[in-house]
């Protein structure tokens, strides 16, 4: 008897276990899909500069920023890092550089890094930005972020990068649900992909979209 006793209260807790993970399943289903926690909007920004002036970027810190310095900067075009003391270059500023062309650190006036143009091919920069400069000062709307420039040697083509806070992201929710096959289409609401929760956690093809949390 005691055998059989021990054998109900073992399928009893499987059943339990079985139906608390159907429910916890049935928690993550929302609507059509799938829903996990809010997705921030990506934070990479695109600036192209033709060191013919001065240059605002929008942005929030930690964003990307991806600088292209354009064959229209010449072979002596420039684009640069400093504080907000602009022109002195005497310590860094807010962009640190994470990949890219780079001509050297402190090659020129002791800027942290520059980066120099070429008449033949575009110079792309890619750097993150800091919330405060080399000198410790905060990032605040009308900072000089870095310099941009036709010409290292002359100081009359040197140019501010202007920083302007972004907006606050709206958050997405991402939702999903599963298809069969890569080869059944989504809804025009939707767009392909392959998550690894369909099919008992073995993963499986979806179709997918995100919706703002707020607003449109």
């Amino acid at each position: 008897m005691a055998r059989v006793s021990n054998l109900r209260e073992v399928s009893k807790r499987s059943a339990l276990v079985r139906k608390a993970r159907i429910a916890i399943a049935s928690l993550a289903v929302v609507a059509s899909g799938v829903a996990v926690a809010p997705v921030a909007s990506a934070a990479e920004v695109s600036v192209t500069l033709n060191c013919s002036g001065p240059v605002t970027v929008t942005a929030n810190p930690g964003d990307t920023i991806i600088f292209t310095l354009s064959t229209a900067c010449g072979d002596y075009g420039f684009l640069g890092n400093l504080n907000t003391a602009f022109g002195s270059w005497s310590e860094s500023g807010f962009l640190t550089w994470t990949g890219g062309d780079l001509y050297g650190p402190r090659q020129y006036f002791a800027a942290d890094w520059l980066t120099v143009a070429s008449s033949v091919t575009p110079k792309v920069v890619y750097t993150t930005l800091a919330s405060v400069d080399g000198a410790g000062a905060p990032l605040t709307a009308g900072s000089v972020i870095g310099v941009v420039g036709g010409d290292t040697r002359s100081t009359a083509s040197w140019n501010p990068i202007i920083f302007q806070p972004a907006g606050t992201p709206v958050p997405m929710w991402h939702q999903a649900f599963g298809r069969a096959s890569a080869t059944d289409t989504c809804p025009s609401t939707h767009t392909p992909s392959w998550h690894a929760w369909p099919n008992g956690g073995r993963g499986g093809f979806v179709c997918q979209r995100f919706v703002p949390m707020y607003g449109n």
